[in-house]
């Protein structure tokens, strides 16, 4: 047995990652664009046994580029680090072994030891979805199920799919035609991104987002220049006005609803969701098996409740978040605390790790 970490860049990572059949978060140029706001390095753990063969790909992210670290940095002969998923990621299979929960634990396994070997802090792993690899993941690892993510099953077609939308759903798409709301697919181009930013950002201040879930005009150039086709910026309209934009990530049989930024005082003119309903159709038409809407927390969560409208069918979101070297956790958790007293400021810990969080 053995792991081997591969580079981006090296030109087996793409072959792996189609033999695995693997999402789109797990692509060279989606790390690639992940990379934008981070100096860090894309890596792929590839794990082969006599059981079979697993991979995953994490991002290594240097702590020591911290603007809090500085106070600190004499006391640490290395470069700390901390691992995390480009976007919905896990172990991946490639093919279907006879032992799964046993090739998984060796895998797992091998990757501890890598981190201990190389001063890995933490490790942040957002399970993909439907990931056929999840329950045994579960089995050696302990998952935090943290929300549901809604999807709509296209499997037998968009004609199907609409038949499962609420009541409620069907009355406002037709009074949303009736208004005359539309949606386009527009060119990524600089006008149009720089119009998705401008509401996307004006959009998580009014939600008071936390400060990681900040984009700059520059991150989402980066991100259509990086995917190319595998990315669309849609556009819904209430009558002739803007009423949101939203990027949409075009995966291996799955179009996923990604970056949205919208017009608040056009939110309840129905143009969004009639443009949710065009894309659950557009993903239909050309060959898709599941629109993933995004996740939800709990029953009375507003956008949860917007996404079940269009379908009941979810899956649970699970992260693996883990801990390999919890004294010097502390040690960076009460450095950045230290940091933001000297500012004036209580350094905030709803994150894992908080120190990440301005």
């Amino acid at each position: 047995m053995s792991l081997e970490v591969i580079e981006l860049g090296d030109p087996r990572w793409g072959g792996i990652v189609s033999r695995g059949q693997a999402d789109i978060g797990y692509c060279e140029e989606f790390c690639r664009f992940r990379l934008t706001d981070s100096d860090g390095r894309a890596l792929m753990f590839y794990f082969q046994d006599e059981l079979g063969d697993v991979f995953d790909v994490t991002l290594a992210k240097d702590i020591s580029r911290l603007p809090f670290f500085a106070a600190v940095a004499d006391q640490f002969p290395f470069k700390p680090v901390d691992l995390t998923s480009p976007e919905y990621n896990g172990p991946v299979f490639i093919g279907n072994p006879s032992r799964p929960e046993e090739l998984m634990r060796r895998y797992r396994l091998a990757v501890d030891a890598y981190c201990r070997n190389h001063q890995v802090v933490t490790e942040f792993v957002r399970v993909t979805p439907l990931l056929p690899s999840g329950a045994p993941l579960a089995q050696v690892e302990c998952l935090q199920a943290v929300s549901e993510m809604v999807y709509v099953d296209l499997r037998d077609g968009y004609e199907n799919a609409r038949k499962n939308y609420s009541s409620k759903r069907r009355q406002e798409l037709n009074r949303a035609d009736r208004s005359g709301a539309s949606m386009r697919i527009v060119p990524a181009d600089e006008e149009n991104i720089v119009r998705f930013a401008q509401l996307y950002e004006s959009t998580m201040r009014r939600k008071q987002t936390k400060s990681v879930y900040f984009h700059s005009l520059e991150f989402f150039c980066e991100l259509f220049s990086k995917l190319g086709a595998r990315a669309l910026l849609v556009e819904a309209y209430a009558k002739d006005q803007l009423a949101s934009s939203t990027i949409f990530f075009l995966g291996n049989k799955r179009v996923w609803a990604q970056y949205e930024g919208t017009v608040y005082q056009l939110r309840d003119m129905d143009a969004n969701l009639f443009k949710t309903d065009r894309m659950i159709a557009w993903s239909a038409e050309h060959g898709y098996d599941y629109f993933m809407l995004g996740g939800g927390f709990f029953s009375q969560d507003g956008p949860y409740q917007y996404k079940m409208r269009f379908s009941r069918t979810t899956a649970p979101v699970q992260q693996l978040r883990k801990v390999h070297d919890r004294a010097l956790l502390e040690r960076l958790v009460a450095a950045k605390a230290e940091y933001e007293r000297s500012r004036g400021r209580v350094a905030r810990t709803d994150y894992f790790p908080s120190y990440w969080l301005e």
